[in-house]
């Protein structure tokens, strides 16, 4: 098995169906997912009854923005109206996973495919 210390992580480029458009990549990493989840989850406590209930109360909005940032790596071919690039930033990645239903659609699918991939390379990873 080879690794390259250098990229950990790195991106799977996906196609956009019908346009000359593509996005990359990734699975969120066990290192990206503690962060998100220590962001946004905070251990509460309620006390009835003279008890103390300790809770997990999780900011369900910024850990998709999170996740989302972290997942998408780049895109390739993306307009605007005006025929301009649109630039892949955290604040662009945002707005389009939460307004644009069509990107939201493409990206999630292509999510599952990555993972569907990984998988059946594990499994092969496994039998060999």
């Amino acid at each position: 098995m080879k690794i390259d210390t250098g990229n950990l992580n790195p991106g799977t480029w996906f196609d956009i169906p019908g346009d000359t458009g593509r996005i990359c990549l990734r699975s969120l990493s066990f290192d990206d997912a503690a962060r998100i989840r220590k962001i946004t989850s905070k251990v509460k406590a309620e006390y009835k009854n003279g008890q103390r209930f300790e809770f997990e109360d999780t900011d369900d909005e910024k850990a998709a923005e999170m996740t989302w940032d972290a997942c998408i790596v780049d895109w390739d071919g993306l307009t605007g109206a005006d025929d301009a690039p649109i630039p892949c930033t955290s604040e662009l990645k945002i707005k389009l996973m939460r307004n644009e239903p069509k990107f939201a659609r493409i990206v999630s699918g292509m999510i599952e495919k990555l993972k569907q991939a990984e998988a059946v390379a594990d499994e092969a990873d496994l039998k060999n």
